[in-house]
């Protein structure tokens, strides 16, 4: 899968994005939390398969998959939901989203019949859809990923008094495997450093460390974790930030994460250096690491040393100066 894209919010059995202010005609995206979620969209129940969360498949190219998809309204008065499949991909944050409805699905979205429709839907009596997932006959073996939506666009207010319209989404996720030959595979960049001197020039300062971690293979990343670490000449280490767990990751797609690590002593020359330590379906990947170089002008030592000289040219130049003037008159010479 070679879809790339920026942006995003969260799906755990639902996709959230964030909320837009726009004029009334144009509608923007907004997943709602849990806490805020008024319908849900999950996998119909299966007599072998039970309660799911999600669609998680293994097909083979030209594999016709058929299966059925529930709505329920958990309000107490009727609404109407467009309903309709949309490609899925990790944003730059790391999460798992869709794009905008309007947008038409281009890879694994596109491989669900099931075309974009309004449904009212009753409190109390879900919709249950059936829909057919058809893998191409050229299909490109490894992880692929999708969603089916409901949404539902309102009219609200922003804070600025203007009338706007919010497209509340939540879907279910499509995992789907083509067989073929997996090749696991992560990058890893450092983009930018940058490093903050500590108050007064004495102690330790702030490095702050973007760094970029890209899927190139076709499976996809599940966990892991990273940290990163910082040294100055003569590898002396300077520090170590642990950045926490590793969100999934999706084929074709990159996240980008910034991260500060505290007490970096200015001693000029440092490096700082990301480590990932992944884990695919496969298992877990060699681990990756990446550097940049920077400099951190050591200026509490530049003032000291600046300081010690001016004291000494002083001193010196006072002691020149008394010599000078205690020094005997030169002897007349004889006429």
């Amino acid at each position: 899968m070679t879809l790339r894209r920026l942006g995003q919010g969260a799906l755990a059995a639902v996709a959230a994005l964030a909320l837009i202010p726009a004029p009334a005609e144009a509608a923007r995206a907004y997943t709602a939390p849990a806490a805020e979620q008024r319908w849900s969209v999950l996998p119909a129940e299966q007599p072998k398969l039970g309660s799911r969360v999600r669609f998680d498949y293994k097909a083979n190219p030209g594999q016709v998959i058929s299966d059925r998809v529930v709505i329920s309204n958990l309000t107490s008065a009727p609404m109407v939901f467009r309903v309709y499949a949309a490609d899925a991909y990790t944003s730059l944050e790391g999460a798992f989203t869709v794009p905008p409805g309007a947008e038409l699905a281009a890879h694994a979205g596109s491989w669900v019949s099931l075309p974009p429709k309004n449904y009212k839907v009753l409190p109390g009596h879900p919709l249950t859809l059936p829909f057919v997932l058809r893998v191409p006959t050229n299909a490109t073996p490894g992880d692929q990923a999708a969603s089916i939506v409901a949404s539902v666009t309102e009219k609200q207010t922003n804070a600025d008094g203007q009338l706007v319209n919010v497209d509340r989404r939540v879907g279910t996720r499509i995992y789907l495997r083509v067989n073929g030959p997996i090749k696991p595979e992560l990058s890893v960049s450092v983009d930018s450093t940058h490093y903050r001197q500590p108050a007064l020039l004495l102690g330790g300062g702030k490095l702050g460390v973007t760094y970029r971690i890209r899927n190139t293979g076709n499976s996809r990343l599940l966990n892991g974790s990273g940290r990163v670490e910082v040294t100055g000449p003569l590898g002396v280490d300077l520090g170590t930030l642990k950045t926490g767990e590793l969100p999934e990751l999706l084929p074709g797609s990159e996240m980008v994460k910034t991260v500060q690590v505290d007490g970096v002593w200015p001693v000029g020359a440092l490096s700082a250096t990301t480590r990932i330590n992944a884990i695919t379906a496969e298992g877990q990947l060699p681990a990756l690491n990446n550097s940049a170089d920077l400099w951190a002008t050591p200026w509490f030592l530049v003032v000291l040393i600046l300081a010690v000289a001016l004291v000494f040219g002083v001193r010196y130049g006072l002691r020149l100066r008394r010599r000078r003037t205690v020094a005997p008159p030169a002897a007349a010479e004889p006429s």
